[in-house]
């Protein structure tokens, strides 16, 4: 039987590596942008049509790579979730 540990694809995190207390949400955001990015490009090399955020507008790719924005974005402050966590 294979150990588990020697087959895990994922990297784990851990309170003790930090050294910023953002270290964590850091390694967690860019694991999400990379993964998102990875879905989008399988699922346009599979013919199907994406929907997602793009410059706060909402837009659908079609697998032709034409966009299309679907609900403009409106006028809103960015919201910076750093900023927020620090003056809270």
């Amino acid at each position: 039987m294979n150990d588990c540990k020697e087959n895990s694809a994922l990297t784990k995190v851990r309170k003790t590596k930090r050294k910023q207390p953002f270290d964590d949400n850091k390694m967690l955001m860019q694991f999400a942008r990379l993964s998102s990015r990875k879905s989008i490009e399988n699922l346009l090399a599979s013919g199907i049509s994406v929907v997602y955020m793009k410059d706060g507008d909402l837009v659908s790719q079609n697998p032709d790579h034409e966009i299309t924005v679907i609900k403009p974005a409106e006028n809103k402050e960015k919201f910076d979730l750093r900023e927020y966590l620090c003056h809270g």
